[in-house]
């Protein structure tokens, strides 16, 4: 019954709380869309994503609700004063999920494990643009953040990841022309 406590109170964790934001986002809204984005780019290729790879797309912010959601330019910075912080991190938080059975990470290629980083950036990037839409000007570097970490995780030789991103930069002139 921990367990499910734990991802109820995971679910209900709210993202970006360091930016002011006009729309609450939680861990369980994020994590259905990377999963959802997820499906949609890979799972209808052959051989398909596999079910621990959606539940990975699931349970990978969970940790937030225990440590917190220290955002990656804030991890970027720490990395710069003490070597292998982010490593570090990580580890924590995969502890902490596999106290709760939810640490599907170490079941996941290094394949797999760049596709949930590119669907987990590209979700933020498409929260923001959302945000842009409704009027908040103060997402602009929240967007190019996203837009970074896509740029570094990308796969060039899948067209479906570059249409996303040109789709997003589109959305975005249209948002930030409204």
């Amino acid at each position: 019954m921990e367990q499910i406590d734990f991802l109820y109170q995971a679910g209900e964790t709210r993202r970006f709380h360091t930016w002011p934001v006009l729309r609450e986002r939680t861990i369980a809204h994020h994590s259905w869309h990377v999963a959802m984005i997820a499906y949609t780019l890979y799972g209808q290729e052959e051989p398909g994503i596999t079910g621990l790879f959606l539940m990975a797309c699931l349970t990978h912010d969970m940790a937030e609700c225990k440590m917190g959601d220290l955002p990656s330019p804030g991890k970027r910075a720490m990395e710069e004063h003490f070597p292998n912080f982010r490593a570090k991190w990580g580890e924590a938080e995969e502890k902490l999920l596999s106290e709760y059975s939810f640490d599907y990470d170490k079941f996941l290629t290094d394949e797999e494990r760049r596709r949930l980083k590119f669907c987990d950036s590209a979700e933020g990037a498409f929260y923001c643009i959302n945000e842009r839409a409704m009027g908040n000007k103060l997402i602009d570097t929240a967007y190019e953040n996203f837009c970074n970490y896509l740029a570094e995780v990308s796969d060039s030789t899948y067209s479906s990841e570059l249409q996303l991103m040109n789709h997003m930069a589109d959305k975005w002139e249209e948002a930030t022309d409204v």
